[in-house]
């Protein structure tokens, strides 16, 4: 999938659209926009998105950021990347409010991205991330 807007790339960072999900089959999957975020470590979902969706409870993570240390919740549920999903571990966080300036719901860190490619062209203002079928890993 290869996504264009240099602008939005230079302000923003690489959006895109992903489903969310609970891990449960036949669950309904919920349309969010996502942040490639390849400094995090683990994806993350906004507090009140994983609360509309009855995501279970999967324990307490410690979590670092520039605001310092403190724990959070995290939630079981499932990231699609257009015919792709990834069963994962979100750590629940606060994500700014206004979806205007930051659009996004969800954090796509290094635990999903370890599943895929990405390639990030500054200068076309484009990014890339692939997934191999499910069968190949």
């Amino acid at each position: 999938m290869i996504h264009k807007g240099t602008d939005r790339l230079l302000r923003i960072g690489p959006l895109m659209e992903v489903g969310v999900q609970r891990a449960q089959e036949g669950a309904p999957k919920h349309p969010a926009i996502a942040l490639i975020d390849t400094g995090a470590s683990a994806s993350c979902i906004d507090l009140a998105l994983a609360q509309a969706l009855n995501l279970d409870a999967a324990g307490i993570a410690t979590v670092q950021s520039h605001h310092g240390t403190t724990q959070r919740p995290v939630y079981r549920g499932v990231i699609y990347f257009g015919q792709r999903w990834i069963d994962l571990r979100l750590t629940g966080v606060a994500l700014p409010g206004d979806h205007e300036i930051t659009p996004y719901r969800v954090l796509i860190g290094r635990d999903a991205l370890s599943f895929g490619r990405f390639a990030y062209d500054g200068p076309a203002g484009t990014f890339r991330l692939d997934f191999p079928p499910a069968s190949e890993g």
